[in-house]
């Protein structure tokens, strides 16, 4: 009966080895919210055969390397025919978590050896014994551990996995060397041929798994860092063409002026000498041009105005109807910069998810509202497919998930930099944004 309970205990510890990689590739490539039953029965069923296989084959010797081999190739299968991409980065994450599960369990085994004989920890490595279970638990808790506080603090990490796969697969490598190495030390101490002496190699293997973690650490850091301050320079770049432009439309509205006086001169000749086909054919010719620089003032803010009016020209342009319902702003704490990010961004996301929409009415409703030392901003559209939301962040649908999505980033950083409140919500075939500023 304890045999019983034990093997159970060990299939189990040797299930959630297989479940604890695909917990990673959830938090990376594989969405498990929108996980079909046909793909959920792949995983379920590699979690639980591959668990029972590994399992006995433990019962026979500690670790072996063909498994090892064997159950990245059986568990990269059943994840790429569900993933369909990115197989060289799967497998680079399935070997990172087979390796260092193995590790621990190497460390561990190590570390034991100073307190038990020689003959058991023979009988650990290569023979049924319930002493296994407390080496494989620890391990498994470890990296259960690890991968909790890697999904809460290594979000932008997770997020942006595929700029880092050249890294990963250098660690993997670094990983499975590592791996064989050891496994090396251990057959020659266990049989003989070494000095038996686990605490020398359990404290190198322990200082070299933490130098490689730490190192890939401080790379990533410096990566993102990289990463922060291209997004910085993007941004006053963003910035300094919101102001040229404005300038630019000033200018040329100075130019507009000098210009009618000419075009009134020429309207009073035509009256004055009775050429009044003439009259109405070059007033039909101005009068376009007047509606086409035509820069309305909406709020009073000239920044936030610009950027209305050109971006409901934008908008029009790809025939989308672009509705503003504004109070008068004159003046508002945020920064002029911070507004044109803000607004820009977010009409830019609300007419690209326009345009994406292959029928129906296409429309942008625009509505800002002052109410003393308060600032409502209310941002509506038209959708054509309803957008994914995971962890209350929107999933992109396009291709290049790297680049995408600073946009949104940039918003909520300007909101939070002024102790601002953001929301999105899906409303009957309309995506809406709300932003409040109470001070």
């Amino acid at each position: 009966m304890l045999t019983v309970l034990l093997q159970g205990i060990q299939i189990f510890l040797s299930m959630l080895e297989v479940w604890l990689c695909y917990q990673l590739l959830y938090c990376t490539l594989l969405e498990k919210e929108y996980l079909n039953l046909k793909e959920k029965i792949i995983i379920w069923t590699n979690i639980i055969v591959w668990g029972i296989l590994v399992s006995y084959n433990r019962n026979i010797i500690f670790f072996s390397h063909g498994v090892f081999i064997l159950g990245l190739v059986f568990t990269g299968i059943c994840t790429i025919n569900i993933i369909k991409k990115y197989k060289r980065l799967i497998v680079s994450l399935l070997v990172m978590s087979y390796s260092l599960t193995a590790l621990l369990d190497f460390l561990f085994l190590f570390l034991s050896m100073a307190v038990l004989d020689y003959p058991t920890t023979q009988a650990i490595y290569d023979g049924v014994s319930w002493l296994k279970l407390p080496i494989f638990l620890l391990s498994r808790v470890i990296m259960l551990i690890c991968l909790f506080l890697l999904k809460k603090r290594g979000e932008l990490f997770l997020k942006n996995i595929l700029e880092y796969r050249k890294l990963l697969y250098i660690i993997s490598v670094i990983l499975v060397v590592l791996l064989r190495r050891y496994q090396v030390v251990m057959c020659r101490m266990v049989f003989g041929r070494i000095p038996y002496n686990g605490m020398n190699s359990g404290m190198s293997l322990l200082l070299l798994m933490v130098i490689i973690l730490s190192v890939w650490g401080l790379y990533v850091k410096s990566l993102m860092l990289q990463k922060e301050n291209q997004f910085l320079m993007s941004k006053d770049e963003l910035m300094l063409q919101n102001y040229q432009n404005l300038m630019m439309n000033m200018e040329a509205n100075k130019q507009r002026v000098h210009d009618i006086k000419h075009q009134l001169a020429v309207l009073q000749g035509y009256a004055r000498d009775g050429e009044y086909e003439k009259f109405c054919q070059y007033l039909s010719e101005i009068d376009g041009d007047f509606y086409k620089f035509e820069n309305k003032v909406w709020t009073g803010h000239r920044i936030l105005d610009f950027i209305l009016n050109q971006k409901k020209e934008a908008a029009e342009e790809k025939e989308i109807d672009f509705e503003i319902c504004v109070t008068a702003l004159m003046e508002t704490s945020l920064s002029d910069g911070d507004i044109s990010i803000l607004i820009g961004n977010l009409l830019d996301n609300a007419i690209e998810a326009c345009e994406q929409m292959q029928d129906g009415k296409r429309w942008i409703l625009f509505k800002l509202k002052k109410r003393q030392r308060s600032l409502f901003i209310e941002i509506s559209n038209s959708l054509g497919t309803v957008p994914r939301i995971k962890d209350g962040e929107l999933l992109t649908s396009k291709k290049d998930k790297i680049l995408h999505g600073y946009g949104l980033k940039s918003v909520k950083r300007i909101v939070q930099k002024y102790d601002g409140v953001f929301s999105f919500s899906v409303e009957e075939e309309a995506f809406k944004v709300k932003i409040s500023f109470m001070k």
